[in-house]
């Protein structure tokens, strides 16, 4: 039976992309790698010479032939990137309708650079195959631990055990140990070196598990375990979220140091965007209107973030003056967040049927929730509220299909969206 020639090495990421990608794709890279981690929940590993992996599943085909696999992930090929997603489902294929200027193929998305790619949609396409496979095949590939022989019962409760482990090379590693009083230390201890197998961890931990299950156990959970886990994200999302509500201009600020000392495109790129972040549109649409000025010009991300400045400050007539030739020039540069922006542009301006046609093409075109929403919530402010609630079925359609990622990016919109129903209830 032919085994699977590319398998989980030790060999070094930051080597492998500084040897394969340019200046733009190592930024690119890093983005990449950012978002796996957060999404699989796993640091990444290099699989073969040349695929960077996460996470890790067990298949089996049809002929008997098993292997294991990463859940994701990505490769540089030439000039483009390469992310390993499954995007069979109709799900799947309206993302990378929306998605922008890629290729696809089996399971296999080509694209020259991240910024020609919707961010959101692009984490959505990822996020949705993890859980896909996942639900396929099980979750990470489990390398069975077998116990072999039998307890035998020692003088003083004192117990033996011979223990058979099959690691990542499936070659047995047996040890024979004393345990004195089986407790809740050793299970502990059970549990953790399961995990340091499913996890693909240094063999090494299983010795210490085994030989000191106590201590073993109290390192292995706060060296491996706590930085690895869903808590430890969840945690550090809620001190993210509690350092932003105690100090919100701190991004700003530090973006304004970074700018002072190196006062490059991509550091005014930076304070534009926290301003922005931050709630100062109109400052932010100085900051990127100056870099509108030199080589980046036609830049569609800079042209993206002025509009979008300019909406969020109620100066619509400029961000239409972006978003008309962004549109002509870059027709699949993030379609749908601008045919949403350019729809709310033109309400601004008073083109009330410009704006209904601009909806009505988004929401047939891509069928979002943030462009059903979009539509509904400039419905109600307009007083058209048949409008908006012929919506409303469409929108807990759509949100009824969200896992925990889906809810967490469409949170900023929903909130807006009952925010207008509630206004939109109240007599006038």
């Amino acid at each position: 039976m032919a085994d699977n020639k590319t398998k989980a090495t030790n060999a070094n990421i930051d080597d492998y992309v500084a040897s394969r990608a340019d200046t733009q794709q190592q930024a690119d890279c890093q983005q990449l790698m950012s978002l796996f981690q957060r999404v699989v929940g796993q640091p990444g590993k290099m699989w073969g010479p040349s695929i960077v992996g996460y996470g890790v599943y067990r298949y089996t085909y049809e002929s008997g032939r098993t292997g294991e696999a990463p859940l994701t992930g990505f490769a540089i090929r030439g000039r483009e990137l390469v992310v390993y997603i499954d995007a069979d489902s109709d799900q799947q294929a309206k993302l990378l309708s929306r998605l922008g200027k890629h290729k696809m193929g089996k399971a296999c998305l080509y694209f020259k650079r991240l910024a020609d790619l919707d961010p959101s949609v692009f984490e959505q396409l990822v996020a949705n195959s993890v859980a896909q496979i996942r639900e396929r095949y099980g979750e990470e590939a489990f390398v069975p631990i077998q116990w072999m022989g039998t307890y035998r019962a020692m003088a003083g409760h004192r117990v033996e055990m011979d223990v058979l482990i099959k690691g990542h090379s499936n070659q047995p590693v047996g040890i024979t140990m004393p345990f004195a009083e089986l407790g809740l230390h050793f299970v502990f201890a059970i549990l953790f070196a399961i995990h340091a197998v499913r996890t693909r961890q240094p063999m090494y931990w299983l010795l210490i598990l085994l030989v000191f299950p106590l201590l073993g156990s109290l390192v292995y959970f706060l060296a491996v375990y706590v930085p690895n886990s869903r808590l430890e994200r969840g945690a550090m999302k809620v001190v993210a979220s509690a350092v932003k509500a105690i100090d919100p201009k701190r991004e700003v600020r530090d973006a304004r140091v970074a700018l002072e000392e190196s006062p490059t495109a991509q550091n005014q790129m930076r304070l534009a965007s926290a301003l922005l972040e931050a709630g100062d549109a109109a400052a932010a649409a100085t900051e990127y209107e100056k870099c509108l000025r030199g080589p980046f010009a036609s830049d569609g991300e800079i042209r993206f973030g002025a509009a979008k400045a300019f909406v969020e400050c109620n100066r619509f007539a400029e961000a239409i003056r972006y978003l008309e030739p962004l549109r002509q020039e870059q027709p699949n540069f993030r379609p749908e967040v601008i045919s949403i922006l350019t729809a709310r542009a033109l309400a601004g301006t008073g083109l009330h049927e410009e704006a209904r046609q601009e909806f009505d093409s988004a929401v047939a075109k891509f069928g979002s929730y943030g462009a059903l929403a979009e539509y509904a919530i400039w419905s109600y402010a307009i007083g058209d509220k048949a409008n908006a609630e012929r919506l409303v079925p469409e929108l807990d359609k759509v949100a009824s299909r969200w896992n925990s990622l889906s809810r967490e990016l469409n949170e900023p919109v929903a909130r807006r969206l009952a925010a207008a129903r509630t206004l939109a209830a109240k007599p006038v």
